[in-house]
């Protein structure tokens, strides 16, 4: 994956690390949700490159009805295709920065 969206991941990745550490430099505690962005992100990334290294690249490239085939027994005429890097990157910002941001 190159191009524009590169830098969306490393911005959305970075959000949640760097507003814990924010958090903790200025307050000196560290106050987490349940489910967090600085663990549970670190646990995300170190799947994915396992993942990514049985698969091989170009599954998170492809459209994400071929790389999830159970979501392709549903029905979704009306959906254009769409690569998984793009649906993984919408569910970072939707599980990782925007509750990240919010418990701030």
């Amino acid at each position: 994956m190159c191009g524009r969206l590169t830098f969306c991941y490393w911005v959305v990745a970075a959000v949640p690390f760097y507003l814990a550490t924010w958090e903790h430099y200025f307050t000196n505690t560290l106050i987490l949700p349940v489910i967090n962005g600085p663990t549970e992100g670190l646990m995300l990334i170190y799947v994915s490159h396992l993942f990514t290294f049985f698969t091989g690249a170009e599954w998170w490239a492809q459209d994400f009805r071929k790389s999830l085939p159970l979501i392709s027994l549903v029905p979704l005429p009306f959906v254009p295709e769409i690569p998984l890097y793009v649906i993984v990157l919408i569910l970072m910002i939707m599980f990782a920065v925007i509750p990240t941001v919010g418990s701030k």
